[in-house]
C-alpha cells in the first residue's frame, strides 16, 4: 500500500511541474526588450520580432533554428507585427523612423528585404493578407488596401477600428469602438473593391458611477456558414456592477 502511495504521490509532483524542453535568453543591450511576435517555419524553426520598450522605432527580426538558435538578425526601425504571405515570405508593418509615416516591409524566407513602402497618411500601421497576395493596412483611424507590392488600391478614414479581417471571397470585415456613444459597437462590411456594403452598431452607451462606459468589439472571425463571430469588450455595470463580455454572431449579408 504504501508504494502505492508513494507512486501516486511521485506522479502527482510530475504534473505538478512540468519541465522545460528548452528555453533561451535574447540579450537587451538597454534596458528590456519584449518580443512582440513569433512565426513557425515549415521546418520548424521561426522568426521573432522584439524592440526596446524604451525605444519604441528600433527592434530587430530574429531567424532561428527550431531549439531557438540564432540563424541570422536584423535591425529595423519600426515595430508593429509580422505575417505569412501567400508566396512563403514575410510582410512586416509598422511606424518607420520618420515619425508621422507607416512602413510596409516585405523579407524573403532569409530575411533579405524585397521591397519597402512608406505611407505618409499613416503613423503606425498593423497589417494583414488577403486572398489576392494583396494586404490590409490599418490603424485606428485609418484603412487602405493594397496590391502585392504595397500599393493603395482604395482607403478609407474610418475611426477607432480594432481589427481588419480580409474575407474568402475579398470582402473586408471591420470592427472597432465608439468612445462617446451614442453606440458602443461598430461594424462594417466592404467588398473587394471599397464599397461599403453596410455599417452597423450595436449595444448602448452610458454613465455609470459618473465614468463614461467603452465598448467594442475587439476582434471577429468568418465562419464557415459565411457569418462572423465578434468578440466585445468589457461594459461597466451591466452584471454585478462590473466587467462583462459578449460574443456576437452577425449576419453576413444585413450586419444583424
Amino acid at each position: 500500500m504504501k508504494k502505492i502511495i508513494m507512486a501516486l504521490l511521485i506522479a502527482c509532483n510530475c504534473i505538478a511541474q512540468p519541465q522545460i524542453t528548452w528555453q533561451k535568453y535574447f540579450y537587451a543591450s538597454s534596458g528590456y526588450n519584449a518580443c512582440f511576435g513569433i512565426l513557425q517555419l515549415n521546418d520548424s524553426g521561426f522568426i521573432i520580432t522584439n524592440s526596446w520598450p524604451q525605444r519604441p522605432y528600433i527592434g530587430r527580426i530574429l531567424k532561428t533554428n527550431q531549439l531557438g538558435d540564432t540563424l541570422k538578425s536584423i535591425k529595423i526601425n519600426t515595430w508593429s507585427n509580422i505575417i505569412h504571405t501567400l508566396d512563403s515570405n514575410f510582410a512586416f508593418a509598422g511606424g518607420s523612423t520618420v515619425l508621422g509615416q507607416g512602413r510596409l516591409t516585405k523579407f524573403d524566407i532569409d530575411l533579405n528585404e524585397l521591397w519597402t513602402q512608406y505611407y505618409p497618411q499613416f503613423n503606425s500601421i498593423s497589417v494583414a493578407t488577403c486572398n489576392d497576395g494583396g494586404f490590409l493596412l490599418y490603424n485606428a483611424y485609418n484603412i487602405c488596401k493594397t496590391d502585392s507590392l504595397g500599393n493603395i488600391i482604395w482607403s478609407h478614414n474610418i475611426g477607432n477600428i480594432s481589427k481588419a479581417i480580409s474575407c474568402k471571397n475579398g470582402d473586408v470585415l471591420i470592427v472597432g469602438q465608439y468612445s462617446n456613444g451614442p453606440e458602443q459597437y461598430i461594424a462594417c462590411l466592404y467588398d473587394s473593391t471599397g464599397m461599403l456594403l453596410w455599417n452597423r452598431s450595436y449595444g448602448n452607451w452610458f454613465i455609470f458611477w459618473g465614468q463614461s462606459s467603452f465598448g467594442g468589439i475587439l476582434d471577429a472571425v468568418e465562419l464557415p456558414d459565411g457569418n462572423f463571430l465578434a468578440a466585445c469588450i468589457a461594459q461597466w455595470g451591466i452584471a454585478n456592477a462590473g466587467g462583462d463580455w459578449d460574443l456576437m454572431k452577425i449576419e453576413r449579408f444585413t450586419g444583424d
